[in-house]
């Protein structure tokens, strides 16, 4: 993941840091096994980030629709394909 700090103010940085921790995620993920060789580590941090601060959005604003049960799924499914 390329580091543009500054370059968007302090919202930026703050975004850059979580993509940082989705990326520290996958690479751990992968140290351990459960990510196929065949994936892009910075692909899949960032489709990683996207989809959790989309849960996180979806989860504030209508937290009926998207209960914490299905947010583990989906997030469980999501770490599973990332194994294929």
């Amino acid at each position: 993941m390329r580091e543009q700090r500054g370059q968007f103010g302090d919202v930026g940085d703050q975004l850059l840091d979580q993509g940082a921790g989705a990326l520290m995620v996958v690479r751990r993920l992968a140290a351990g096994g459960f990510v196929s060789p065949a994936r892009d580590l910075d692909f899949e941090a960032a489709a990683l980030h996207t989809l959790l601060d989309g849960l996180s959005l979806q989860t504030v604003t209508d937290p009926q629709l998207m209960p914490d049960e299905l947010v583990e799924q989906i997030v469980a499914a999501h770490v599973a394909d990332l194994a294929r």
